[in-house]
């Protein structure tokens, strides 16, 4: 079983049971413990799981936040930033 196809299976399996054991996950796929953490850190680096405790659980979105807010706040400081440095440059 390759790494992605065994990455998809973690991710189904954490979606469906909405948190799952290092060990569970070991004993489903047939692989040790320590391959399905090495899996988890990476689905985790990707942004897909977060890990917790002994297990991986899948991240939950906020439903009540726009998806682009985090941008917008982003872009609007950036901007923000960029008028007030274009403000000291001109008044020099």
């Amino acid at each position: 079983m390759t790494n992605n196809h065994r990455q998809k299976q973690i991710l189904s399996l954490v979606k469906e049971y909405q948190f799952c054991k290092y060990s569970f996950l070991a004993d489903k796929l047939y692989v040790s413990s320590a391959t399905v953490r090495r899996d988890a850190q990476e689905l985790e680096t990707r942004g897909l799981v977060k890990r917790v405790l002994n297990g991986v659980s899948p991240i939950v979105e906020p439903k009540d936040v726009a998806a682009d807010y985090s941008v917008s706040i982003n872009l609007e400081r950036k901007l923000q930033e960029q008028v007030s440095h274009f403000g000291k440059i001109k008044k020099s």
